[in-house]
Parts: structure tokens; sequence; C-alpha cells
């Protein structure tokens, strides 16, 4: 089974921004989240990764600082955020859904290149209701 571990860094300004790494065997870790959740309320802090992480939002909403900008998810939301995006869990409301991190390794690297150029700027899709379907089956 992946887990996270987390490495504490600084920024130049002294801000202290955690680092979560993937760590397992599989490199691919799927959750359920709501607000009561410890891995959610972790994500309070500003932090990390160095893989691709994402969220579906089924219910409710929640609103997130991307590089400290903010960035609001209402139900059926997808997102993905790509490796050394600093984030956090601003504000949420009632939220709850699923969250997804994978190894980078686990996508070619042709597909890599392409999703790294389209996450230059924020991936999220507000979901149709069959697609929001597809993605609960």
């Amino acid at each position: 089974m992946a887990n996270f571990s987390t490495v504490l860094n600084k920024t130049d300004q002294g801000m202290q921004i955690i680092l979560r790494k993937l760590e397992g065997i599989e490199g691919f870790i799927i959750k359920a989240f709501d607000e009561s959740s410890d891995d959610f309320n972790d994500a309070i802090h500003p932090h990390r990764h160095d893989h691709y992480t994402g969220m579906l939002v089924e219910e409710g909403e929640v609103e997130v600082l991307l590089d400290f900008e903010p960035f609001k998810m209402p139900a059926k939301t997808l997102f993905i955020s790509p490796p050394w995006q600093v984030h956090q869990v601003h504000k949420s409301s009632r939220a709850s859904g699923w969250y997804f991190s994978f190894e980078n390794d686990l996508i070619e690297q042709s597909v890599r290149t392409t999703l790294d150029k389209s996450l230059e700027e924020i991936i999220s899709i507000e979901l149709t209701e069959s697609e929001f379907n597809w993605f609960k089956s």
C-alpha cells in the first residue's frame, strides 16, 4: 500500500512548506475525504507533492490556494495538480469526495510531457452529470 512521507522545507521568505512524498510499491493511492478526514485537515497547511495529485469533489465546495492564489472547486469538479505545485485547503463547505495521487513514472514520458504542458494552467473540469456518474461507478 502506498503512503506519504513528509519533509519540511522553507522558502526563501522563511515560510514552511511541507513536501509529501508518495512511497509504496503501487505508486498510486485513492481515498475518500470529508471535512473530518485527517488527510483533509492536514491539507490546511501549505504543502507540495513530488507526484501528481488531484481531487474529485462530490458534494459541497472546497476553496484551495494554488501557488498562493485562491481557487474554488464546487461539487462535481475534477482537479489535477502537477508535482511541486504549492497548495493548501483554504476553506470548505460540507465538502466530500475523493483524492488521488500517482507517481510520475506511471505515465509514459510523451504523455507526461503533454500533461505537464497543459498543467501550466489550472486543470479543473466541472463534470456533466453523466461524466460525474461515470467517475462514481
